[in-house]
């Protein structure tokens, strides 16, 4: 038997953020056992806890959402760290924070942890920065397979992919946001037949005049329709906020709020902390709070 955490993610509320499984005692699993799982929890992401690769890291991670292994997953890290902590693998002590490693296929992830004055500890994980350019396919498609027209982009902000193929499209508002309505098995075949990863459509009005920006994301093509708080694409946004939406970069620290979740009644809030020197990022990292809602054991 292996134990299970299912936590919802940047949240605090129940039944609100963004589910991820969390299994242990995983070295023993094959990829084959691991895909099973995760289309059985039928969750957005599962991590699977594997031993550290060096003695510096306190483990690895790979994530599976229900149809395909990925490379990265925000929300089901802070998950995963949140139960380490809760299972004593990571101690938090009083008026320090420390700093940890997680491996995964693409190298390490930096983690630091402080405690939360009696809340939730303060976990902030820091991401690769992504890079942007412009998308050269059918992007008129994924406008009618979204159930949106050039009418409702936002034509002051520029509609780019990113590395990791996630496309980005500005829309005038909160309505718009609301109002998108995706045929899903189009939406899915384009995105396969275009090698993009997801859909990121996103507004400058947010909800919380505190936020910085309020979106949707939707990979049909991954076995998701619509994700409900992505902690990677929240970060790729304060990324393209600080590109193309700030007129100039100064060598400071700059933090963001993301809100997403609102249209499928999974509110969440991400938090975003990036770096930037010689006018350029250099490091980005995310935040948020998670909530433990069942544990138990898997017998496989």
């Amino acid at each position: 038997m292996r134990k299970y955490y299912h936590v919802n993610s940047f949240t605090s509320q129940p039944l609100k953020g963004n589910p991820a499984g969390v299994v242990f005692n995983t070295e023993q699993l094959t990829t084959e056992d691991m895909q099973g799982i995760a289309r059985d929890l039928n969750l957005p992401e599962t991590v699977f806890i594997l031993p550290g690769k060096s003695e510096k890291s306190i483990c690895s991670l790979r994530w599976f959402t229900p149809s395909f292994e990925i490379s990265l997953s925000g929300h089901s890290t802070l998950a995963a760290l949140h139960v380490l902590i809760k299972e004593r693998v990571i101690h938090v002590v009083d008026g320090f924070v420390s700093h940890h490693h997680l491996d995964y296929q693409k190298g390490i992830l930096p983690v630091s942890i402080e405690n939360g004055q009696g809340l939730n500890p303060i976990i902030w994980i820091g991401l690769p920065v992504p890079s942007f350019k412009p998308y050269g396919g059918p992007q008129e498609d994924i406008f009618r397979f979204l159930g949106i027209t050039d009418n409702d982009i936002d034509s002051r902000l520029p509609i780019y992919i990113t590395d990791s193929r996630v496309f980005m499209i500005p829309v005038l508002g909160l309505l718009t946001l609301k109002k998108i309505l995706p045929n899903f098995g189009q939406l899915r075949k384009i995105l396969i037949d275009e090698n993009i990863s997801g859909v990121c459509t996103f507004s400058r009005e947010t909800i919380k005049p505190s936020s910085s920006f309020h979106s949707r994301y939707f990979s049909p093509n991954l076995g998701i329709n619509e994700d409900p708080v992505t902690g990677t694409t929240n970060a790729a946004l304060a990324a393209y906020w600080l590109n193309f939406v700030f007129p100039g970069l100064e060598n400071r620290s700059y933090q963001f709020t993301g809100e997403q979740g609102s249209a499928i009644n999974r509110d969440g809030e991400v938090h975003i902390k990036a770096d930037v020197r010689d006018r350029s990022i250099s490091r980005l990292e995310i935040s948020g709070s998670a909530r433990i809602f069942m544990q138990g054991y898997l017998e496989i």
